[in-house]
Order: structure tokens, then C-alpha cells, then sequence
């Protein structure tokens, strides 16, 4: 049995046009069953994420997908932020 590192990611989800937070943004780890809803703020945390290379998307209704790839390692805890652009 092979054991994996776990990782946190957290961060924040603003308006690229406003600078204002997100706030019920779906932030989401590709091809895991782990993500986080932005609170008021735009901030996210998700915890329990696989070390390895991974894919963060955030999503929001009016607003473009938006990805970012990197690398994380056991114990580690990334910030990744995230500007959605309105897409209407």
C-alpha cells in the first residue's frame, strides 16, 4: 500500500473587474472529490488535499472558470488566489 502526503490550499476569489470578494465561490481540486465554498470574504481552505501536481479551478454563475496548476508537497499549505473575470 503506498501512503500520500496531504496538503492544505487556500486563498481568496475576487472580482478581476472590482477587486471585491467572490463571496459562494466553488473552489475545486480537478479530478479529486475535495473543494471549499468562498466565504464573504472570497477566502477558501481546503484541507486533505493528495501531495503531487494538482489543478485548482474556481468557479462562479457570471463568471469564467478559472485554473491554476502547481505542485504541492506532504504538509505544505499553498495560497492560491484566484481574479474571476465576469463573463456577460
Amino acid at each position: 500500500m503506498v501512503a500520500f502526503g496531504q496538503a492544505t490550499v487556500r486563498g481568496h476569489v475576487r472580482n478581476a473587474r472590482t477587486g471585491g470578494p467572490v463571496a459562494g465561490a466553488t473552489v475545486l481540486i480537478v479530478g479529486a472529490r475535495t473543494g471549499a465554498i468562498a466565504d464573504s470574504g472570497g477566502a477558501y481552505e481546503i484541507t486533505g488535499v493528495t501531495a503531487g501536481q494538482i489543478r485548482v479551478r474556481a468557479r462562479f454563475i457570471g463568471f469564467a472558470d478559472a485554473d491554476q496548476v502547481l505542485a504541492v508537497q506532504d504538509g505544505e499549505t499553498r495560497v492560491v488566489d484566484f481574479r474571476l473575470t465576469e463573463c456577460w
